[in-house]
């Protein structure tokens, strides 16, 4: 039999095997190969067995990487019992697979099975041998002539015979070389036997010995007879011929005292196997690791160092480690010239092209702060049986960031609905961490016992979901895979998720939940299944096996990760693991002994599952140091995107004897990034987790990766790592180039100061700098810090660096700041892209680069205080290729470098300090006492300072006097820090900003004129932005001598006007309390300061009405103040609020307000009055947008001027356009804010309101009083947009009402009746006349508020848009650089309108507000709150919500709710307030407890009041939303907060009315009444099955309905044949409406088969769809019978359109009609049944089941075989075809009759079955 790849295996005896219950075992060999297993036969009654069995053949030994053969040794029980296991064995193949051909001998001692607890000894003796076919080792074309001269590999020869025995025993003789083994035949009691066997050993090393052994072989051991060694040399000397002769035996180790041991005569001969030379070739190229790796994926192996070749160049590369500077380049001509430079220019754009893809995945970066994440686990599908019955017990883990959620058991099932909503929240979250982050969601069978095995998991990440629209994924059907299971192919089934991740600031989409999971059924449900009731489940979820294979090729550059000592010599063992979808998959451990630049070389491929469609998206790649005594230490990791890598679409072929080309895509170097070496653990987790983050080069991996889209045959479904299989192409790995890398260090500023212990006591330590590319460094001498200021002028440049070619591959330029001896540590850092540099090509200018603290070291391990500054540092850097390095026009002239950075002239520098604003506060009350102080070259001046303020007024020039270099690009900033000054203690560093010197502009005379100032930002002291801005600007002088004096320089005060400032203060809102203190008496003082006395400043009087903490104020008053002409100059007002004492008067906050963009003379950047934003983050949004659009322009222009010649015509269409009038650029959604032109706009002329004013009782504001309240330019830019929506709508309602339906229904079709026409048609189940309401609670409140939500729109301040009143929060309270120690918190806030105007207000016909609106009335407050969406709980998966409202004082609650996250509310709140006043309504959800006295809260929404009441959108909803009497405002949809974070927890569907208290009386409140909870029975009979596949079977049916937790089931039909199974059952299921969530309305249905002995099996399952009809019965409040209706809707819609009757006439046929009629033949038909179920008869009987007579129980039994056959063909067929006449079946119509046949269908992979069941609903009234 010649068959390839194949091992052959016989037993061949076993010795001492044990005794088995106390006598003789009757043992048998059980052996295992792969998946293949056979058995010897049983021997009996013995300990010593031995067998004849013929050889067993294992086939695809090497194909399927089989390593090991299991030999389990059984004792046959033959009483009938179970057998005993005696023990093992494990036969690895290597040896036996390198050795193709020859035949192993070997006996292998027994070890226990596995759970075994008996007696295990003895030992089993086994032949082997590995076939290869001819086919792939012999070359039939091959000439015998490749033989000659080649080296022999194989050892042949002959046991002859042995003679000169002492005594008879049982003899044989064995050889041994290099390893390898051979023995002959046991010949039994002799003394001079004859073997005559032929042997075969591999040899390949001829400076070896041959070993030749006579053993004895005993019962219990066997012994040495003698030996002899022969020398391999000595073979090799005969030639083939080889050498025979008589060998005389001497003791062991070459002994030779003693007795005479005999003779024996051997053949041996040392030729060329050309057989087992080529398969050993292609063996050892691919075998040897593959099967290692097979084996054991965690196998280790040790690789020597590998020397690094960089450090001995060849000769050829000599010349380029001189000093290629001085070397003159090679004269080109002009072309040679030109490709040279097109070469450069190419270099150019793709560095160009590399840093904009840098700074736009910067700018596409998540914000830092609190993140969330929902899932939601609504229901699972189709899922595997883990379950000896068929079925699983699922449950739902969901793993976020390592921690764990899981979801309740739901018991025997593979269909279920769990609908749990878990939560997830990360506080301080990293951007890359949570874009990284993956949400694993596995769903797991539950075991009492053992582990709990995984049915499948599905994947996603968190980065991708937050960028989807709403920033979720929802409601989506994934397929679930099981990938740690080789047996487990394709998906196990399917779950329906919804994944949110919000962020700061997002908020969370609403959904109609009803309306949306309706639409899910019309797209599920299957064509007639059920009457339109069948879910088919997801059909459009089509998973398709792809294969992600990373190759892992080596690493470079790794860091030593295991310290050297006494027992080791350091290095790292790295392994590489990949992760994605939830799986990974790693190499094997590579050890690699060193000190640094650590090369292990791994060759392995690491292929991972991937069912597609997926939804994760970052395929993470670690490479991991191995620990043998603790835990595995992370190096580093990439983070590689899916969608990127590519696909191919060969088919990959494996096989391990042959080599084959590599077709991947081209290995690539990754970059690795890290912690600072040495620090591991916590500290640097992060850093080595997520490279963009890290601050040490770490080394490089070389990858490819690829995804296979066709699966290669017979490959692994799990997660597996394979060997190369492929040779190494010449040009495969990437190509290098040769770089110079050049860096001018000039000075450091700002640097830190750390004490040094080897100088003097108040020292500072040296510092140097180190500049590094990939491995290589610059390392810069230590340098003196004096007072912050280093020197470094120093010039380095590493040359002929070996770097590769593409850009991608570049490792960042480093630059580390490390402090000095004797302890040498880095301190700061920075990272440069190498494609920066490259852009520049060594022209870049000297450049200050901002240090960044290494926070790996805190300052107890020697770093940098993270509230210090970590200093910057100007260097020039040039990074190019060698080549171009040497040109003249790249290269750097060293001496003439140094020159101009050393060189210097006398300076004057002057620093110009206009003013500050929005100052960190440092003060507890809120402000700080500023100064600046600015530091040059080592000495420091600063200005005045002035008390009490956040926004000072400056006007100083601070003047220096210092020898500078003449170009300024080498000069020393200036730094400008803001201090403040603190009486009893030391002044307090608060901010900074650095201007080089650079930026300084060089004034011709000391008497010219400032440069023109402008508004830079501040840093805090860590190099955080803080909001801060300081007006300012620099300028040098030249000087003659540095004695020079010059003059005092002139003020810089600037040109000022006349202005007035009107403040109109409304009053100050939800004041807080200070030191206990509630606010008494609190009053505003506002102050606008201005140079000299050019300011003013006035108090309003202290007001406690109506209350002090929403004191009113309503106070006017106009300021004449001088202002600059100049718009940047604008002043800021104080706005500042006291408490008014006894003694003195206490602040209680304080802010400032920018008068710059209240400027009526800067029209660039005026703001009209009441044009604030309610939201901020719509205004982030627009200042980002008008970024894009400045942008956009800039673009515009640059195109336009490349362009000019080709369309000078367009050349002045440039910009974007505001307002209207621009013709075809006109766009209807361009009026959304964004392109505002902010002026005042005319008001109407209106009557003056008189002081005897009386409101009229038709809101705020009569029709008069309307005119005259000035319009919000919202109200002009939105007025046509929204009366053109309003249109839409009424429209839009108005077609719906003429459909005669609420909702567009479920998309299910179903057959028309046959009434005797030739067409067949089929219909949808919305296209027939069946209305289904849309929600469980009536919705009268809804008509005419729902516009706003069906638009979109959640809270209504992003339809009003702007406020009427300007709001400015007040703060109390200091900053602190780390956010846990800041205690600045707003402490309330002021409502006032602020104008700055260029002539006297007086003089204007009316005041801007009438101050007669403002006068305080009562109000009615009514909130109608309707359900809560989304809640997040404290703990646990639920809780138990409850509404509380606070307006003021007063304070309202309700009723919680029992264990719901989206509770049903329906609570009216109605509160009497007085506007202006007390205007804060807080609607806060609590979770209740009994056992704690104060509740926690769920979240919290904020409306004020005053700023809807007073807004003039507001008063106009009404006449927009047809003139309605009453006062309708929409429903909004409002996101629940926690103070102090801006993650959403909930929402509140919610709305409010605001009414004068006259009105109060005359309208009612809206009735807002929740569905009553109402008990319904769900009546269904079951009547038959048919195609079941069982010949005979005991079949019942089982029926849950939701998540209940009893269950109900027919009876069983024993000895059920062909299929049909009849029942005729009626099952009675009690229902609670309204449910909890739709899917709660789904009915399974399961098929069982009974069985006596063992479990039930089960045939099938499905799920039939009651949620409309349920929703139907409860809201009509009536039987409703489902069949029926279906029916009955289908025979009028067939006979409407066959024109045989018209609406008219089939009104009174509607299903709704007749109910009475109905129910009272239901309810005859039905009876008083139990609540199990009953038997049903085929006619039914008025009499009821409770008072069956014995006569009609035998009745019964005696029609029980009528009953179960199944009913006549010819009458089904005429049921069939008219179904109008048909009678009637019991109670209720089966879903036979029209089509479809059967009802619901039971499917499983084994199955195809169906059910035939009818149902009903009835109240609980008519049960």
């Amino acid at each position: 039999m010649d068959v390839d790849d194949r091992l052959e295996l016989r037993v061949v005896s076993a010795r001492d095997l044990p005794e088995v219950e106390g006598g003789d075992c009757n043992p048998f060999v059980l052996v295992k190969c792969g998946g293949e297993a056979e058995q010897t036969h049983v021997v009996n009654s013995s300990q010593n067995p031995e067998w004849t069995t013929q050889r067993m053949i294992f086939l695809d030994v090497a194909e399927n990487d089989v390593d090991h053969v299991v030999l389990s040794v059984w004792h046959k029980n033959l009483g009938g019992g179970s057998d005993v296991p005696l023990g093992q064995a494990i036969v690895y193949l290597r040896t036996v697979v390198l050795s193709p051909g020859i035949e192993q001998d070997d006996r292998i001692e027994l070890t226990p099975v596995p759970g075994q607890t008996n007696e295990c000894s003895g030992s089993l003796r086994v032949e082997l041998s590995y076939f290869v076919g001819d086919t792939d080792l012999l070359d039939d074309d091959a000439s015998d002539d490749e033989d000659v001269g080649a080296k022999p590999n194989m050892l042949v020869g002959t046991f002859k015979r042995a003679r000169g025995l002492q005594k008879t025993a049982d003899v044989y003789c064995s050889i041994s070389c290099d390893g390898k083994k051979a023995r002959s035949q046991v010949i039994k009691r002799t003394k001079g036997p004859l073997f005559d066997h032929d042997f075969k050993v591999p040899v390949s090393d001829g400076t070896k010995e041959v070993l030749i052994k006579l053993k004895d072989k005993g019962v219990l051991s066997t012994k040495l007879i003698g030996e002899c060694a022969v020398p391999m040399v000595e073979v090799a000397a005969h030639g083939d011929i080889g050498l025979q002769r008589w060998f005389r035996l001497v003791g062991a180790g070459g002994s030779v005292g003693g007795e005479e041991r005999g003779q024996v005569e051997v053949s041996l001969a040392w030729v060329y196997d050309r057989k087992y030379a080529r398969s050993a070739a292609r063996l050892l190229a691919g075998a040897a690791d593959v099967l290692a790796a097979a084996g054991n994926v965690f196998a280790r192996k040790k690789q020597e160092p590998r020397i690094d070749e960089d450090d001995k160049p060849t000769d050829e590369d000599a010349w380029m480690l001189e000093d290629t500077e001085d070397m003159v380049p090679l004269k080109l001509t002009s072309k040679e010239q030109e490709e040279v430079n097109e070469r450069r220019d190419a270099g150019v754009m793709m560095a160009d092209r590399a840093v904009d893809e840098l700074n736009q995945r910067l700018a596409d970066r998540l914000e830092p702060g609190d993140y969330q994440v929902q899932v939601h686990v609504i229901e699972c599908r189709e899922l595997k049986a883990e379950d000896l019955n068929g079925l699983s017990d699922p449950y739902a883990r969901v793993k976020v960031l390592d921690r764990v959620r899981k979801t309740r058991v739901i018991k025997k099932c593979t269909s279920c609905v769990f609908d749990e909503v878990l939560y997830f929240n990360f506080r301080d979250m990293k951007p890359n961490k949570i874009a990284e982050a993956c949400v694993d969601i596995s769903i797991l069978d539950y075991d009492a016992i053992g582990s709990h095995a995984l049915i499948g998991v599905t994947s996603f990440t968190c980065g991708y979901v937050h960028a989807q629209e709403g920033h979720e994924i929802y409601r989506k059907w994934c397929g679930i895979v099981d990938n740690k299971n080789a047996d487990d192919n394709g998906y196990q089934g399917y779950v329906k998720v919804s994944v949110t991740v919000l962020g700061p600031g997002d908020e969370q989409k609403a959904h109609d939940v009803d309306r949306e999971y309706q639409e899910e059924i019309e797209r599920e449900q299957e064509s007639g299944d059920a009457g339109g009731m069948g879910v088919s489940g997801p059909e459009d979820v089509e998973g398709k096996l792809r294969f992600l294979v990373v190759y892992v090729w080596e690493a470079e550059d790794l860091p030593q990760m295991d310290a050297s000592g006494y027992f080791s010599s350091g290095g790292i063992e790295a392994y590489v693991r990949c992760e994605f979808c939830g799986i990974h998959a790693r190499t094997c451990s590579v050890s690699v002994s060193g000190k640094g630049n650590l090369a292990p070389e791994f060759r392995e491929e690491l292929w991972l599952p991937v069912t597609e469609p997926t939804d994760a998206s970052t395929v993470t790649v670690g490479l991991w140091d191995y620990n043998s005594w603790s835990r595995d230490r992370a190096v580093a990791h990439l983070h590689l995107p899916y969608a990127e890598i590519k696909r191919d679409n060969r088919r990959v072929k494996f096989s391990m004897l042959t080599m084959q080309k590599y077709a991947g895509p081209r290995p690539r170097w990754h970059n690795l990034y890290g912690a600072p070496l040495g620090i591991q653990g916590k500290r640097g987790a992060l850093q080595n987790r997520f490279g963009d983050e890290a601050s040490t080069y770490r080394g490089r991996v070389l990858l490819s990766c690829e995804v296979l889209e066709r699966p290669p045959k017979g490959a692994k479904t799990v997660a597996h790592t394979r060997a190369f299989r492929h040779r190494a192409l010449p040009g495969l790995k990437p190509s290098r180039v040769k770089y110079h890398l050049r860096c001018l260090a000039v000075l450091g500023s700002e640097i830190p100061a750390f004490r040094s212990p080897s100088v003097v006591k108040g020292g500072t330590a040296q510092m140097r700098l180190v500049v590094s590319i990939g491995r290589h460094q610059l390392i810069f001498g230590f340098r003196k810090n004096e007072r912050g200021l280093v020197e470094f002028h120093e010039l380095q440049q590493l040359k002929n660096v070996e770097l590769p070619v593409l850009l991608e591959e570049l490792p960042d330029v480093c630059i580390y700041l490390q402090r000095g001896p004797p302890r040498i540590m880095t301190v700061c850092y920075a990272r440069v892209p190498a494609a920066a540099l490259l852009k520049e090509q060594f022209r870049g200018d000297p450049r200050w680069i901002q240090l960044i603290p290494d926070k790996c070291r805190t300052k107890r391990m020697g770093g940098v205080d993270l509230e210090n500054n970590p200093g910057a540092v100007l260097l020039k850097l040039g990074l190019g290729l060698s080549e171009d390095a040497i040109c003249p026009e790249f290269s750097w002239n060293e001496q003439l470098l140094l020159k101009e950075a050393t060189t210097k002239k006398p300076y004057a520098i002057r620093v110009y300090i206009y003013q500050a604003r929005h100052l960190p506060a440092s003060d507890e009350n809120g402000l700080l006492d500023p100064y600046v102080k600015v530091r040059f070259c080592g000495n420091k001046q600063k200005t005045k300072k002035h008390d009490m303020t956040t926004s000072p007024l400056f006007y100083e020039t601070l003047q220096f006097s210092e020898e500078l270099p003449e170009d300024p690009l080498y000069g020393p900033d200036v730094v400008l820090q803001v201090w403040d000054a603190d009486r009893m203690g030391t002044n307090t560093h608060m901010a900074l900003l650095r201007m080089p010197m650079s930026e300084l502009e060089e004034l011709s005379s000391e008497a010219a004129r400032p440069p023109e100032p402008t508004w830079r930002p501040l840093s805090d002291v860590s190099g955080e932005p803080c909001g801060g801005e300081l007006l300012c600007c620099g300028a040098r002088i030249r000087k003659h001598s540095t004695k020079e004096k010059t003059a005092r320089p002139e003020p810089i005060t600037p040109a000022m006007r006349q202005a007035w400032v009107e403040v109109t203060v409304l009053g100050v809102r939800q004041l807080k309390t200070y030191n206990l203190q509630t606010p008494s008496a609190p009053y505003v003082r506002v102050a606008v300061p201005g140079p000299g006395d050019g300011g003013g400043e006035f108090r309003t009087l202290s007001s406690s009405k109506p209350n002090a903490r929403n004191a009113n104020f309503i106070y006017r008053r106009v300021m004449c103040v001088e202002m600059a002409e100049q718009a940047r100059f604008g002043p800021q007002l104080d706005l500042r609020v006291y408490n008014a004492g006894y003694t003195s008067d206490t602040l209680l906050g304080a802010t400032s307000v920018d008068l710059s963009h209240k400027l009526p003379w800067n029209p660039q950047e005026y703001v009209a009055p009441q044009s604030e934003l309610f939201d901020d983050a719509e205004q982030r949004q627009r200042e980002a947008e008008a970024e894009k659009k400045k942008a956009a322009e800039a673009a515009l222009l640059e195109a336009q001027e490349d362009a000019e010649d080709e369309f000078a015509d367009d050349s002045g269409a440039v910009g974007v356009s505001f307002g209207a009038g621009d013709g075809d650029n006109d766009d209807e959604d361009s009026s959304d804010g964004e392109s505002i032109e902010h002026h005042e706009l005319a008001r109407r002329e209106s009557a003056v309101v008189g002081d005897n004013y009386q409101d009229s009782g038709v809101g705020a504001f009569d029709s008069l009083i309307d005119q005259a309240l000035p319009e919000i330019h919202e109200d002009v830019t939105y007025k046509e947009e929204q009366e053109r929506i309003a249109e839409e709508i009424e429209h839009e309602q108005h077609e719906s009402e003429n459909k005669g339906g609420l909702l567009s229904m479920l998309g299910a079709r179903f057959s028309s009746v046959d009434t005797g026409l030739d067409t067949h048609v089929d219909y949808k189940l919305s296209e027939l006349p069946i209305t289904f309401p849309s929600q469980w609670a009536a919705a009268d409140y809804l008509a005419g508020r729902e516009w706003w939500v069906a638009q979109g729109g959640l809270e209504l301040e992003r339809y009003l848009k702007t406020r009427p009143f300007e709001t400015y929060p007040v703060y109390r309270g200091k900053r602190h650089p780390n956010p846990a120690k800041s205690t600045l918190r707003e402490v309330g806030h002021v409502k006032a309108i602020i104008r700055v105007l260029d002539e006297d207000p007086q003089f204007e016909n009316e005041p801007f507000f009438p101050m007669a609106l403002l006068q305080p009335q009562i109000y009615a407050i009514r909130v109608y709150c309707i359900r809560g969406a989304n809640l997040q709980p404290v703990a646990g998966t639920s809780c138990d919500p409850y509404v509380r409202v606070k307006l003021g004082k007063d304070t309202e609650t309700r009723e919680h709710k029992k264990k719901t996250l989206k509770p049903d509310i329906y609570e009216t709140f109605e509160f009497r307030t007085t506007l202006p006043g007390p205007a804060e309504l807080k609607i806060q959800l609590k979770d209740y407890s009994r056992f704690k006295p104060v509740h926690e809260l769920l979240g919290e929404t904020k409306i004020d009041l005053e700023d809807r009441w007073f807004h003039k959108q507001w008063q106009q909803l009404d006449e927009k939303e047809g003139n309605s009497k009453n006062k309708l405002k929409p429903i909004e949809i409002r996101a629940l907060r926690k103070e102090g974070s801006r993650v959403a927890r909930g929402q509140l569907h919610m709305w409010v009315e605001i009414r004068p208290e006259r009105e109060v009386q005359r309208e009612a409140p809206v009735e807002l009444s929740a569905p009553e909870p109402q008990e319904f029975e769900v009546r269904i009979i079951c009547w038959k099955t048919k195609e079941v596949p069982f010949e005979c079977g005991d079949f019942y049916a089982e029926f849950e309905l939701g998540a209940s937790d009893r269950k109900r089931s027919t009876d069983i039909h024993w000895r059920c044949r062909s299929g049909r199974a009849s029942w005729n059952w009626r099952i009675k299921m009690p229902i609670t409406l309204p449910l909890a969530s739709p899917e709660m309305g789904r009915l399974s249905v399961l098929l069982w088969d009974k069985d006596v002995v063992k479990w039930n099996d089960v045939v099938g399952q499905t799920q039939l769809d009651l949620y409309r009809w349920l929703l139907k019965a409860y809201r009509e409040n009536r039987s409703v019978n489902v069949f029926k209706e279906i029916n009955d809707a289908l025979r009028r819609k067939r006979a409407e359109e066959a024109g045989l009757a018209n609406e008219s006439d089939l009104e009174s046929s509607d299903g709704s009609s007749g109910d009475e009629e109905s129910d009272e033949d239901e309810g005859d038909g039905e009876g008083d049944g139990g609540d199990d179920g009953e038997e049903t008869k085929e006619e039914p009987s008025p009499d009821n089941d409770d008072e069956k007579s014995a006569s009609s129980k035998k009745k019964k039994k005696k029609k029980k075989a009528k009953r179960r056959r199944p009913p006549d063909e010819a009458r089904r067929a005429s049921s069939a075809s008219d179904p109008v006449k048909r009678p009637r079946r019991s109670c209720t119509e089966s879903s036979w009759g029209a089509k479809p046949d059967y009802g619901c269908a039971a499917y499983d992979d084994r199955v195809d079955a169906a059910v035939r069941a009818g149902a009903v609903l009835f109240p609980k009234r008519s049960w």
